[in-house]
């Protein structure tokens, strides 16, 4: 099954495979530019979430199937530290987001997954 890809123009992140990661934040250019780093954290990540929620779901389109799971590539950045296990809220939609630091102990990329948890049948009426 192939992964929808979404890009944003000068876009945080991108859904997809490892080879479309983006740095949830970019590097700023200091007074001697020389590259800076802007500090990434958990929330930073989260805050984000939501809105490649919705765009995922308008780009697939409500009536043809509902967004029910997501996986977001990044980067690895070293400020982030320790694992990932939050609920967070879209729209009415409760989904359980995990994620795990250096999954290939090689320090190059962190895998987000969002799995939509409230799965009702809206149309049943029941």
């Amino acid at each position: 099954m192939s992964q929808s890809k979404l890009r944003r123009e000068g876009g945080d992140f991108r859904i997809g495979r490892l080879r479309d990661a983006v740095d949830v934040l970019s590097p700023t250019r200091t007074e001697n530019n020389s590259t800076g780093e802007i500090e990434t954290t958990w929330s930073v990540i989260l805050s984000k979430l939501p809105a490649h929620v919705r765009a995922l779901q308008a780009e697939r389109g409500r009536q043809v199937v509902s967004v029910t799971r997501l996986e977001v590539t990044i980067r690895y950045r070293q400020d982030l530290t320790g694992d990932l296990e939050r609920r967070l809220f879209v729209d009415g939609q409760q989904w359980r987001v995990t994620a795990t630091i250096d999954p290939d102990r090689r320090r190059r990329f962190l895998i987000i997954t969002a799995v939509r948890m409230d799965l009702v049948d809206e149309g049943s009426g029941s």
